[in-house]
């Protein structure tokens, strides 16, 4: 069994949809990364 504990590594996930942002980013966050997530590009540059 896998350790929640262990981060797999880090990403940035950039959707205009926020229904499709928050689906993406829970199931990258379930599957043990560590999630920034942005609206936009404009948005995106500022992580």
């Amino acid at each position: 069994m896998r350790d929640s504990r262990v981060e797999r590594g880090r990403l940035l996930v950039v959707e205009d949809e926020p229904g499709l942002r928050g689906l993406l980013c829970a199931s990258l966050r379930f599957a043990g990364f560590a999630v920034t997530s942005a609206a936009t590009s404009r948005a995106c540059s500022r992580h």
